[in-house]
């Protein structure tokens, strides 16, 4: 419950573990893992571990009674620590903020197809390997099918003539496969790489230029298609789709011209020929495109339900929801067969009627040879009938080809609209870049800010506040009434729609962002990201800028030298050994020594901001650059002697030397206890706006607030 106001968890926590809450009246047994000791009284029993052992075994009453109870590292008073209610409103209704989910994929031309996706391909591909790809395949083609005119005529030389019949079929046999080669070449080599390097530069640029409510509003499933589905298509099926559409037109051209020339008569039949494929490819097309684009899209729902069974994995067990679980995954799986059925339907349909059309060519080929005699040879004949045969498979491989092609430009048209329409969060006004001493001193400054994630979600409404330079500001409230949403705006994560935000007076809305990011502020979420498989060097400083000794004299500032196996002085290569090791390889982190590694990477980035303010410095005349510490429920989920001990290490590094520190919490006991008075203040946050301001004794003796 670490995560809830105090007033909601002492109503969940009442309603559901109290003496008349629903598990005792239902019977139910429960265990309960807690850092939090506002509700032992409701326990029956109680189990206190203290360095791996057991502390204390019985009930709350006995452990108040406990001589040693101090040696336990509870605080049993800490069960009346201060949390921030809510004043109650009358006739005021809460309204809900519902965000609606962006569409899985949008409509992009499906029934007739987009002229521009081509030109969007071939630019990331570019033209000089597409020209070569056309100049190697059109040579193939040719060079694969004129032995069949080469054939005939043998037929009809003398056999004196045979050598040099032999010589120009193996001549052409040979520039045939250099041909097929260089085609090769071009598709896998030059267009396969450069078109996957092109499109996945521009899909990742967008989606890490993308602001925060773009994935606020887009499924996870969505965007894991893009980069999983939709690159595969681009990579290993579009380009051999266009390197087969290139032979076979080529292929199909020459044939065409050599059945003519045997047959002429057979050119009358050239305009049915090319209704009935017109009629053919416009229904086909236009029906498997829309299969395809289906059978795509209806995979992001599994891919959803995938990542939401791994990421909720303890929840399903732990209540027995496997079997659920599985069956939502199989009907998502079957839904997304539906369209790949459809489409194998639609294909052997296709290679019916091409069969059919080349068999109706066949018997006027015959039937022409038969009644129309001394109009051909008997070796234009058979080259006739081995050419339509191979038109057949020719053209049958034209239209998959192309039915190909148009499915993986459906992924170019995706990764074409999200380029397109994926709002970017840097702005161009964002150009003004402050001195280098910036920010000096830490000043904070709210002007009448208002803030939405959409417009009928209004977090923060009318804000206006000021933070002096060294100032440590704490800002409770309940769940949702916009405490992190103030720190989103602070990093510009979230955009203001009216007033501004000052520091140093300089408005942040005109500076860029990753400067604001980089130099401005120092943040410490509650939840630490680490990358298990980057080096435990990369993780505390990823711009690696600094020596050793800094990142070692933070890990023992925090504690955490021990942790990694490395002593207080430990040896040059062991410390580099450790350093580049990658964290997944070193001792798993609790959940408290995650967050002392956040804080000892804070500590890491503080001393980077300092080491470049000095290099730019230019002597004596440069000012340190006072960064501003940002704390998001930073020990909410922690037991109370780490909470001490990072308090005590931000009061150390941050507070005592000037540096302005804003921490949001919703549990203000053991946050206040470091504050100064006439200095530092607490803020009350209510429905996005400012209930109360003051120190810390007005504030908790407010009528707002309640023990």
């Amino acid at each position: 419950f670490s995560a809830l106001d105090g007033k909601t968890q002492s109503c969940v926590v009442e309603n559901l573990l109290g003496f008349t809450g629903y598990f005792k009246k239902a019977g139910t047994t429960v265990l309960l893992v807690t850092h939090s000791t506002a509700h032992l009284k409701f326990a029956d029993k109680l189990i206190i571990l203290g360095g791996g052992a057991l502390a204390y075994q019985g009930t709350w009453d006995g452990l108040k009674q406990h001589p040693k109870y101090s040696s336990l590292e509870i605080d049993i008073e800490g069960s009346k620590s201060d949390t921030v209610v809510e004043q109650p409103q009358v006739n005021k209704t809460v309204q809900s903020q519902n965000l609606k989910m962006a569409e899985a994929v949008s409509d992009l031309s499906r029934a007739t197809g987009d002229i521009s996706l081509y030109g969007y391909y071939f630019r990331a591909v570019g033209f000089q390997h597409i020209l070569l790809l056309l100049a190697c395949t059109s040579t193939y083609s040719f060079f694969v099918t004129f032995p069949q005119y080469w054939l005939q005529k043998w037929t009809e030389a003398p056999v004196s003539q045979t050598t040099f019949y032999i010589c120009g079929y193996l001549i052409s046999s040979l520039l045939a496969w250099i041909a097929t080669s260089g085609t090769m070449w071009s598709t896998q080599i030059l267009i396969a790489p450069s078109s996957g390097i092109e499109l996945h530069r521009r899909l990742l640029s967008t989606i890490i230029g993308a602001p925060l409510s773009y994935f606020s509003n887009t499924d996870t499933g969505v965007t894991l298609n893009r980069f999983s589905q939709d690159i595969q298509l681009v990579d290993k099926q579009l380009p051999p789709a266009i390197m087969s559409i290139s032979n076979q037109v080529f292929k199909l051209l020459v044939q065409v011209v050599l059945l003519f020339s045997a047959q002429k008569l057979l050119a009358l039949s050239l305009p049915l020929c090319a209704a009935v494929v017109y009629l053919v490819q416009r229904v086909y097309l236009r029906t498997s495109r829309q299969l395809r684009l289906l059978d795509l899209e209806s995979q992001s729902a599994v891919y959803s339900s995938f990542l939401e069974s791994v990421e909720g994995v303890t929840t399903i067990r732990a209540f027995g929801w496997e079997k659920q679980a599985e069956h939502a995954n199989v009907v998502c799986l079957d839904k997304s067969q539906k369209p790949a059925y459809i489409l194998l339907c639609l294909q052997q349909w296709l290679g019916i009627v091409l069969d059919l059309m080349v068999a109706a060519i066949a018997t006027s080929l015959i039937t022409l040879a038969v009644f129309v005699r001394g109009t051909t040879t008997a070796g234009q004949i058979g080259m006739a009938l081995n050419i339509v045969l191979a038109a057949n498979a020719t053209l049958l491989s034209l239209v998959t080809s192309w039915t190909n092609m148009e499915i993986s430009l459906g992924a170019i048209s995706r990764l074409k609209a999200l380029e397109a329409d994926t709002p970017k969060e840097d702005q161009p006004h964002e150009d003004f870049v402050p001195t280098e001493a910036w920010p000096s001193s830490g000043s904070v400054e709210f002007d009448k800010v208002t803030v939405s994630y959409n417009s009928d979600a209004v977090a923060l409404r009318d804000i206006t506040l000021e933070v002096s330079p060294g100032q440590q500001l704490i800002v409770c409230g309940r769940t949702g009434s916009g405490k992190s949403t103030m720190l989103l705006t602070l990093l510009r994560l979230l955009d203001t729609d009216a007033g501004s935000i000052k520091i140093d007076g300089v408005d942040l809305r005109l500076v860029p962002r990753s400067l604001i990011r980089q130099k401005c502020f120092i943040t410490v979420s509650q939840d630490s990201f680490i990358l298990g498989h980057a080096s435990l060097r990369f993780n505390l400083d990823p711009s690696t800028s600094l020596p050793n000794e800094a990142i070692i004299s933070a890990l023992a500032r925090v504690g955490l030298l021990s942790h990694f196996h490395l002593r207080d002085t430990p040896s040059e290569e062991e410390t580099r050994n450790t350093l580049d090791s990658p964290l997944s390889s070193l001792p798993q982190m609790s959940t408290g020594q995650s967050q002392l590694f956040a804080l000892a990477r804070a500590l890491v980035q503080l001393k980077s901001i300092n080491q470049t303010s000095e290099l730019s410095a230019n002597g004596a005349e440069g000012r340190h650059i006072m960064p501003i510490l940002l704390l998001d429920e930073a020990t909410s989920s922690l037991d109370t002697e780490t909470e001490s001990a990072i308090r005590d290490i931000i009061h150390q590094e941050f507070t005592d030397k000037g540096h302005t520190v804003i921490a949001i919490t919703h549990r203000l006991g053991g946050v206040t206890k470091g504050m100064r008075p006439g200095r530092d203040a607490v803020v009350l946050l209510s429905k996005g706006k400012i209930e109360k301001i003051g120190e810390a004794e007005d504030v908790l003796d407010s009528a707002a607030l309640r023990e």
